[in-house]
């Protein structure tokens, strides 16, 4: 894995979102099944940008199965009739996930991190690469309760301590939720852990980050999300693919009106309702984050 510059990744994704119109994007979510029962997926990231001659084109691919439970990445670079650049990809996916805490936070919180209190769920590879963005891009949040059902992660707070942020595992999470001003998920969570009770109990004006899309629960109940919150994700083709936000769109919950998207939030066209309970940044994972990361490394081919 080549060592890309986080703040370098940053700044390149939120360029590529305030510059979506100049490429085409597409995610296409294939599904496969036995005798009805679902086994497996596979998602394809496409990407064209004409400005070049020839034009290019990226790829990247990740199958899913219920077997392994493992979802390895893909990329792929033509041009010209050539494939000219390939990799493993799966390292630079938890990367380019893992980065958007600290970059929305940039955006959302300017300088006012510092005294604000922050419970993350997880510990993993994507959680990991979480840490390492905020210590890039918001090194003043020094603090963060960790939470994840296998329990305190001594590695995981080691890293921490390497960046600078002080760990501490919260096993009572539960009983302190309202004292959390960002909750910011990184699970493969096999049911909501946030669920219908607990939203009485989300403190006033606090931003959720949630990165669950394809599955038939998210890591929120779905009644969390209704047209009173302020309610941010990726870009208007989540509705082909958000199973979350397809189904409370469906059901009426949300109107689409009531999304905003990510390239609101970078321009500084973002209107926050303050009288809002809650923020729910629901990322889907975007071709738009694949080619901000494949154009550094083809860059630096």
């Amino acid at each position: 894995m080549k060592n890309l510059n986080l703040v370098d990744v940053a700044n390149n994704i939120k360029k590529v979102f305030l510059e979506q119109d100049k490429y085409v994007f597409e995610k296409k979510v294939t599904e496969f099944s036995v005798k009805g029962q679902f086994i497996g997926d596979i998602i394809n990231f496409l990407m064209f940008d004409g400005s070049t001659t020839p034009p290019t084109f990226y790829e990247v691919s990740t199958p899913f199965d219920l077997i392994s439970k493992k979802a390895p990445q893909h990329a792929l670079v033509y041009r010209d009739g050539k494939c000219i650049f390939q990799t493993d990809y799966t390292e630079y996916a938890a990367m380019r996930t893992g980065v958007m805490d600290g970059l929305i936070l940039s955006h959302t919180h300017k300088d006012e991190l510092r005294d604000k209190r922050v419970l993350m769920f997880g510990s993993g590879n994507t959680a990991s690469w979480s840490l390492k963005g905020l210590a890039a891009l918001v090194p003043e949040l020094t603090q963060i309760d960790y939470f994840t059902l296998s329990g305190q992660k001594s590695v995981f707070e080691e890293l921490g301590q390497e960046l600078g942020i002080q760990l501490k595992y919260q096993n009572d999470w539960m009983e302190k939720l309202s004292e959390y001003d960002i909750i910011l998920c990184h699970t493969r969570t096999e049911e909501s852990f946030l669920n219908e009770s607990d939203i009485k109990n989300v403190k006033h004006g606090a931003q959720i980050h949630s990165y669950i899309t394809s599955t038939e629960h998210g890591e929120m109940a779905d009644e969390f999300y209704t047209n009173k919150i302020n309610l941010v994700s990726d870009w208007p083709k989540v509705l082909e693919y958000n199973k979350i936000l397809m189904r409370v769109v469906s059901n009426k919950q949300v109107d689409p009106s009531n999304i905003t998207y990510l390239r609101e939030i970078f321009s500084g066209e973002y209107v926050h309702k303050p009288e809002a309970p809650y923020t729910i940044f629901q990322f889907s994972g975007t071709p738009i984050q694949n080619l901000a990361v494949l154009q550094l490394l083809t860059s630096a081919a």
